[in-house]
């Protein structure tokens, strides 16, 4: 059983191929292509056992997240779209593995809300997009250069600014 799971939008095509052949993907937009992908993972692998589950798909802005409450009360898909976006890209390889590096970091702090439901599921997906943000426009030499303690991400994340330059991000973790 599988009570989180994020994946980008092609592992996730790959998975339902693997698992489910059949959709010609290319005949469809790529929002409905998420939220077909979404629906198939959420109707594979949840349970109704009173956990907690969030699951979801990144998508180049962001990520559309799916989730359901231990008293069965499902939501989504809902888009997250990535306030932290501004700058250039200097790498993509680790997007992927810096976005859940941030959500699972937020899914650890808040565990108890996690586990009763409470958590702000749009918040931990906002936390995944400030470090995938990070980490992609982070120079080679220094990827975790501008990773920040919990606190100082959690500030950014709650704020509620879109930046407009990847400097003005920077200067605002200080």
């Amino acid at each position: 059983e599988v009570d989180v799971f994020f994946t980008s939008c092609d592992e996730a095509k790959l998975i339902e191929n693997t698992l489910a052949p059949g959709r010609v993907w290319r005949d469809y937009e790529a929002n409905e292509n998420v939220a077909h992908g979404l629906h198939f993972l959420t109707r594979r692998f949840w349970r109704s056992d009173g956990r907690t589950r969030l699951f979801g798909v990144t998508v180049s802005d962001g990520a559309f997240e799916r989730h359901l409450c231990p008293d069965s009360h499902a939501d989504g898909p809902n888009k997250v779209e990535s306030k932290f976006m501004a700058g250039e890209v200097v790498d993509l390889v680790g997007a992927g593995d810096s976005f859940r590096a941030g959500l699972i970091t937020y899914l650890a702090v808040h565990l108890d809300d996690f586990r009763k439901g409470s958590i702000n599921f749009a918040e931990a997906v906002q936390m995944g997009n400030l470090f995938a943000s990070l980490y992609i426009k982070a120079p080679l030499g220094d990827r975790y250069g501008n990773i920040k303690p919990y606190e100082t991400m959690l500030r950014i994340v709650r704020g509620g600014a879109t930046y407009s330059t990847f400097e003005v991000l920077q200067a605002a973790l200080g």
